[in-house]
């Protein structure tokens, strides 16, 4: 194994549940671009695991094939897309996930300075589905108010959930944070 495999594999490291939490509840106090890679990373191989629980045909190589390099699922937006076409995720769960995707993507690439208070940003985590649907519920509660982070970072904690309780149901695996 060259040493860049030894990088590559360091990174796809699939860690315990526990250190899952671990993970996500430091996200909250690191800075912005940090947390949106690191709690997106996280989500992205959770949906990894789950599109493998689901395949007929699961030798590693195979699987290699599939996920690493330019294989077909090597990114999360193929991810996201397959998962959503053969009824893995739902299509509104789709929509969230490529939502974080877009998010993910403004810090990793972004040459200036963002943060989640960054306008485009911000009205990117106020448009998630499931953040609308708990904002509708609690409409006669006084001004409920989260940060933009906390808020991205509890839509991938949601659905970390949403994703791991269904790859429990179909591998017997827990993955739940």
């Amino acid at each position: 194994m060259s040493k860049r495999d030894a990088l590559r594999a360091l990174g796809k490291r699939f860690p315990a549940p526990s250190e899952l939490t671990k993970t996500l509840d430091a996200a909250y106090e690191q800075p912005d671009r940090s947390a949106a890679i690191v709690a997106t990373a996280i989500i992205e191989s959770i949906l990894e695991k789950i599109i493998v629980a689901r395949l007929k045909h699961k030798e590693p190589d195979l699987i290699g094939k599939l996920f690493k390099d330019r294989g077909p699922l090597s990114d999360f937006h193929s991810k996201i897309l397959v998962a959503t076409a053969f009824g893995v995720i739902s299509p509104n769960m789709g929509s969230e996930l490529h939502r974080i995707k877009a998010i993910r993507n403004v810090f990793a690439h972004a040459k200036i300075d963002v943060n989640f208070d960054t306008p485009e940003i911000a009205e990117e985590v106020n448009g998630f589905l499931m953040l609308k649907a708990m904002q509708s519920v609690a409409s006669d509660s006084k001004d409920i108010s989260v940060s933009n982070k906390r808020t991205f970072i509890l839509m991938i904690r949601i659905l970390c959930i949403m994703i791991s309780t269904d790859h429990k149901t179909v591998s017997g695996e827990e993955l739940v944070i």
